[in-house]
């Protein structure tokens, strides 16, 4: 049968296809079961508190609701009670916030990289090498290669990934043909659509600087400097010229007409539903972003285009594993809730619910069916991200909190020549510790 893992899997392992998680055991009655699916059944009573950010127009939200649901039909013991909310800065300062009181959930669907640094930390979350040293099938259902993006600077692993994320650039595709318009799939197509958008009142490029500027720093970034460039360390005094020119590209693409005259004042919502009404051309957001736009047969989704003095592959995106589930230290201290809590993330990572994960946006953390019945936005997905020749983490999964926090609230003053990136960045590197 066809399997299929993550263009991130496939750039790291240079194989597309990884077969080894389903090893079969035989039984003593002679019946052969999966290392992956075996979980054991909890059966007292529990109630099992979970925090996600599969919430909001997040495309897995209602695969979510049917994994819980999986789980709770086969462990008839346990009640979920799950608070699933969109993952904004606001939730993020949340969460933080409920484990410093003592009011943490028993297992979370979190972010690693800088975010999960001050929680682990503290010691909030159990690692994934602990709890197998238990439970030696924990997370069996996912590649080493997707554990590999879960490694915490401590060298130990504590989320479990189900779904990969790609990022890149949604188009109404529908605009363009009304348009004769070619694709942007260049940047000269993208700067000719920007201009005869400009000129018929539609937003070429729906942004918002004052809220959500990051997939844009992320991009521009990208397309100057490539997968390397992009890569570099943000040192104070050693700062890479390509990041210097992507934030430049802020100023130079809002003089060519490319943003709405209150991209600066605006918010992500507004400007996500802009593009969702097709009155904004395109827009640069995640693969979670799919799950709002109602319209997948006209939309699709591309790598962000190359620019001419850039060093980006055309294939290059930002993609990779960023979040998981993570069970907390007071959970798994609980004797009445520690088996409960691993056998819920057993569920969540099993064959079964990677595949409902990877119905709509993302990519899967373990190997699974290839999906049938996909929509055009979902084919381009992922077509395009198992296409890249390279990929490389978001940049705020890598600076420091304050570092990000102030290149991001900044982006606004690059736009309007308050600041320039040079200024921006070269603060933004001192805060960097």
């Amino acid at each position: 049968m066809k399997k299929f893992l993550t263009m991130t899997t496939a750039i790291i392992l240079g194989t597309f296809l990884l077969t080894s998680c389903g090893k079969e055991d035989t039984n003593e009655s002679g019946d052969t079961k999966s290392k992956t699916e075996e979980k054991k059944e909890v059966t007292n009573k529990v109630v099992l508190n979970t925090v996600s950010m599969f919430g909001g127009t997040d495309p897995s939200a209602e695969d979510y609701k049917e994994n819980i649901a999986s789980f709770e039909a086969k462990n008839p013991g346990v009640t979920v009670d799950d608070v699933s909310s969109t993952s904004d800065e606001a939730w993020k300062a949340s969460v933080q916030a409920d484990y410093q009181v003592g009011s943490e959930p028993d297992v979370i669907f979190f972010f690693t990289g800088a975010d999960a640094k001050p929680l682990i930390d503290t010691n909030s979350f159990v690692s994934v090498e602990e709890i197998r040293a238990e439970y030696p099938d924990y997370g069996s259902g996912v590649s080493e290669a997707s554990m590999s993006f879960m490694v915490a600077e401590d060298g130990n692993s504590y989320a479990v990934p189900v779904r990969g994320f790609w990022e890149g650039l949604f188009v109404n595709e529908d605009l363009f043909n009304e348009y004769d318009l070619e694709l942007p799939t260049t940047w000269e197509n993208f700067m000719t659509a920007i201009e005869v958008f400009s000129q018929n009142d539609i937003v070429p490029v729906a942004a918002s600087f004052a809220d959500v500027p990051h997939y844009w720093i992320e991009h521009l970034i990208l397309t100057m400097g490539g997968i390397e460039g992009h890569k570099a360390d943000l040192k104070p005094g050693n700062i890479d010229q390509s990041w210097v020119d992507g934030l430049n590209l802020f100023r130079e693409l809002e003089e060519a007409g490319a943003f709405s005259v209150d991209a600066i004042a605006t918010n992500n919502d507004a400007i996500s539903q802009l593009f969702r009404d097709k009155k904004a051309a395109m827009i640069v957001d995640g693969s979670w972003f799919a799950g709002g736009i109602e319209d997948k047969d006209t939309t699709i989704a591309m790598a962000f285009p190359s620019h001419p003095d850039g060093e980006k592959d055309p294939t290059d995106i930002v993609a990779g594993f960023s979040s998981g589930f993570y069970i907390s230290r007071s959970a798994w201290e609980n004797m009445d809730k520690k088996d409960a809590a691993v056998a819920f993330v057993q569920e969540m990572t099993s064959t079964e619910s990677l595949t409902r994960f990877a119905r709509v946006g993302g990519a899967p953390a373990g190997p699974i069916e290839a999906p049938t019945g996909l929509t055009n936005l979902e084919v381009t997905g992922l077509e395009f991200s198992s296409e890249a020749k390279g990929a490389d983490m978001p940049v705020d999964s890598r600076l420091d909190k304050e570092a990000w926090n102030y290149m991001v609230s900044n982006i606004s003053n690059i736009v309007d020549g308050t600041l320039t990136a040079e200024e921006v960045l070269e603060r933004a590197a001192e805060l960097n510790k």
